[in-house]
Formats: structure tokens, sequence, C-alpha cells
């Protein structure tokens, strides 16, 4: 990185899990980056939600794969547990996650029922349930 060692006190990182190989890697360079008791914010498609399960069972087990700007990438990558080990290994402790994509509707979707959809996500308290989720938010804190 470009930036002196400790000079931020937050990283976002949406979606990096995904297309980095080297998860350690990854979390060296972030805590290089942040001060001591920094901020990291996570985004991650989640290899043990239940549409990959759900993949998996109608024999479709094949990672799904997706093409961003000429590189190949596996959204399902890790589980949402296996990235927490990791972090926490690197010196994360998480502190909070967050499931998103409930809904049965593709990226895209126009449906009326989304609305009531996510409306009944936050009501029956789904988002809670990260580690089956198949996209979660995680926030990690930097140890001092």
């Amino acid at each position: 990185m470009p930036e002196r060692p400790q000079s931020f006190d937050a990283a976002l990182c949406l979606q990096v899990p995904d297309l980095v190989e080297n998860d350690p890697l990854f979390f060296d360079a972030v805590k290089t980056a942040l001060r001591p008791g920094g901020i990291l914010f996570v985004t991650v498609t989640n290899r043990a939600s239940y549409k990959a399960v759900m993949r998996k069972w109608l024999g479709r087990g094949k990672p799904q794969l997706e093409t961003i700007q000429f590189s190949q990438v596996n959204v399902y990558q890790a589980s949402v547990a296996e990235l927490i080990a990791r972090a926490d290994a690197c010196g994360f402790q998480l502190q909070a996650s967050v499931g998103f994509n409930w809904l049965p509707f593709a990226k895209g979707s126009n449906s009326k029922l989304i609305n009531p959809a996510a409306k009944a996500e936050r009501l029956l308290g789904l988002r809670g349930a990260a580690g089956i989720s198949p996209w979660a938010m995680l926030h990690f804190a930097l140890g001092e």
C-alpha cells in the first residue's frame, strides 16, 4: 500500500475476499494500514449459504463463476465461519455480522414483492443468520 503504516482508522472492503487468493495476505495488508483499534468492514459471499447448499443438493455443486473485467471470480470461495477464523488469526475480532439476500429473487429483479419480502426478512430476524446467508457484512476491530 502506498500510504504510511497505521494511517487509517477504518477500511471498507466490498467482496474483496472473493477476489483474493490469499486471505492472510489480505488481512495482513489491512492490519498494516489500520491504526490499532481500527475498524474493518467486509462483505463476502458465503459458501455455506442456503443457496450454495441447495445448488449442491440439486447437482449443481460447482462454484458459481462470474466474469468481472476479464477475470473469473469464485463468488462462493469461503464460508462466513472460515473468513471469521482467518480474520481472528490475523488479529481481528468480530464485532457484528449481518446476513442478506434471503429473498427468492435474482439480482436486478424488479418484482413488486421485493419490498414486502425485505420487510419480512427484517421482522423475522433473518439478518442475524449471517452463517447461512448468501451474502454477509462483517464488522471487525483490530486488536490493540
